[in-house]
C-alpha cells in the first residue's frame, strides 16, 4: 500500500500538529489512502482508525513516527 495522499498532506499536518488530534483532522490524513474508505456522510470508523487514534491520543505514536515511517 502506498501513502501517497498522507505524504501530500503532512506538511500541514506538522504545521499544525493540533490537527491530528481532531477526529476530522486524523480521518484526512490517515484514511484518504485506504481502499475501503469512502467519504459518506456516515459515521464509520475501523478497527485501524481506532487503534491509530487511541495511540496517538495517548501519545505512543506520533506524527513525527509517522512521516518518518512513510517517507522512508
Amino acid at each position: 500500500m502506498c501513502f501517497d495522499k498522507l505524504i501530500e498532506r503532512l506538511d500541514r499536518f506538522e504545521a499544525d500538529p493540533g490537527l491530528i488530534h481532531t477526529k476530522d483532522g486524523a480521518v484526512e490524513l490517515l484514511c484518504a489512502d485506504c481502499d475501503f474508505y469512502k467519504d459518506s456522510d456516515k459515521d464509520l470508523e475501523c478497527g485501524a482508525f481506532k487503534l491509530l487514534r487511541l495511540l496517538l491520543d495517548k501519545k505512543a505514536l506520533t506524527l513525527k513516527q509517522i512521516s518518518d515511517a512513510v517517507r522512508q
